[in-house]
């Protein structure tokens, strides 16, 4: 399962990411890269966040998910801070599955507040 889904299915997802940052003694920043897929997942952070899963998220899954971005060309979604560009939002590939394609565009719903 995709880390971030697994987040998604979370009853309290802000919380929850809270509580993976003090587990794994990391950055808001850096849990944010390893939910996505921006960053390599260390194995044993991957082993501290299959633990937190329960196991629904593996190191496999984190690795192939980590692949998988870099592979396929990508977008992200990014606040402009100035001339800057801040941390990314939601990303999305080239050429994204049925599904992605459903989850990216539910994430700029929920960003922007529009009700479907």
């Amino acid at each position: 399962m995709k880390f971030i889904n697994w987040l998604n299915t979370q009853d309290k997802p802000k919380e929850v990411k809270a509580q993976l940052q003090k587990v794994l003694g990391r950055s808001e920043s850096a849990v944010t890269s390893y939910l996505y897929g921006y960053r390599k997942v260390p194995q044993d952070i991957a082993s501290k966040i299959s633990d937190f899963t329960n196991g629904e998220v593996s190191s496999v899954d984190l690795d192939t998910q980590y692949k998988s971005f870099h592979l396929n060309d990508s977008f992200v979604l990014a606040p402009s801070k100035g001339q800057r560009v801040g941390k990314p939002i939601l990303s999305i590939t080239k050429h994204p599955s049925q599904t992605d394609f459903e989850e990216f565009i539910t994430g700029i719903k929920q960003l922007l507040e529009v009700k479907a």
